[in-house]
Order: C-alpha cells, then sequence, then structure tokens
C-alpha cells in the first residue's frame, strides 16, 4: 500500500510541475506578444482595484504581497497616468483609498482582449479534442486561481507547509 502512495504522490508532484511549468509558459508567452504600457506589478495592482472595489493602500499592499513604499510608487505612477484616483478616508483620516477610473477600466479591458486575441490564435493551432480539454478544464483553473488570491504569499512558508503536509502523509 506505501507504494502506491508513493507512486501516487510521485504523480502528483509531476503532474503539478507539468502544470506549473505550462502555466508559466503560456503566460510569458501571452506577455512577449503585447506592449504593455506599465510593469507588471503596476497592472497586477490595476486589476486587484478593479475587481475589489477602492481599497485602502494598506489592504492592497497586503494583497498584492508588496512592502509599502514598494505599492506607494506603483500608485504614484497610476495616479500620475489617470489610472487610479487617491483619496482620503473618511472613515480613518490617516488612510487614503485608492480606486479605479474610466481611463483605468478601458486599459484593462484592452490588454484583456489583446490577450485573449493573442490566446485565440495559439488555441487555434490545437486540434479539437485538444481545445475541448482545455474548456473542460477551465472550471478547475479558475478554481485554483481564485483560491491564488487567498493563499500566502511568502514563497518559504508554502514551501514549508507543503513539506510538512507531505511529511505527515
Amino acid at each position: 500500500m506505501s507504494i502506491q502512495v508513493k507512486d501516487t504522490a510521485t504523480q502528483s508532484v509531476s503532474d503539478a510541475a507539468r502544470l506549473s511549468l505550462a502555466l508559466s509558459r503560456i503566460s510569458r508567452w501571452i506577455r512577449r506578444q503585447q506592449t504593455l504600457p506599465l510593469g507588471h506589478g503596476a497592472l497586477s495592482a490595476l486589476a486587484t482595484i478593479s475587481r475589489e472595489g477602492p481599497l485602502r493602500l494598506g489592504d492592497l499592499a497586503a494583497r498584492e504581497g508588496l512592502a509599502a513604499p514598494s505599492l506607494s510608487r506603483i500608485i504614484a505612477v497610476l495616479v500620475v497616468e489617470g489610472y487610479v484616483d487617491r483619496r482620503p478616508d473618511h472613515e480613518d483620516g490617516r488612510s487614503w483609498l485608492v480606486s479605479i477610473t474610466a481611463t483605468g477600466d478601458q486599459l484593462l479591458a484592452q490588454l484583456r482582449a489583446s490577450s485573449a486575441g493573442v490566446l485565440i490564435d495559439r488555441l487555434a493551432t490545437l486540434d479539437l479534442d485538444q481545445r475541448a480539454a482545455i474548456v473542460a478544464a477551465l472550471p478547475a483553473l479558475e478554481a485554483l486561481a481564485a483560491d491564488a488570491w487567498e493563499a500566502p504569499h511568502d514563497v518559504a512558508s508554502t514551501a514549508t507547509s507543503s513539506a510538512a503536509g507531505r511529511a505527515s502523509r
């Protein structure tokens, strides 16, 4: 029985490694097909602000896994470019809230459409069964992506907890 568990665990690690590599390569390939007006950190922060609505800077920093000074620099660029508004938080006078502007929403929509177009062209190179398999996997991939926003950003703690979980099995 322990041999079968080991084989299953080995297969799971192998499958996870393959998935990680495939997703990383696809993501990098899509990014290389586009000219981005902002860095990836700024685009990630903008997307988070769009998805979650007005946020305090500290909350946004925690969600993005960034130190406050790094986020402040990103927000300064987003404000200057007109992609976000920054205003005092009326509930806490010491805090600021950031919210997306119509220009920021328009930028994200353009980037999503561009990414989709690039991906549609790439998907067209696959046969029908392969495309159907990808479509069938979308709900599971979306569930993984949704949970990723709640997952720890600290790679060291993630690796430690994963190793502890494997050791306890």
